[in-house]
């Protein structure tokens, strides 16, 4: 959960600005969310 919010926070910068982070670590994790704020899983009652 943690480096979920740490990417979240991450994506709010342009991708050209994270140059200290290696090119396929961003390929991987840069998309993902398109950027999305979290949100709690839904909850069913029955």
């Amino acid at each position: 959960d943690s480096l979920d919010v740490w990417w979240q926070l991450l994506r709010t910068f342009p991708r050209e600005m994270l140059k200290r982070i290696p090119h396929n670590i961003l390929q991987e994790f840069y998309p993902r969310d398109g950027g999305k704020s979290l949100q709690q899983p839904a909850t069913t009652t029955g």
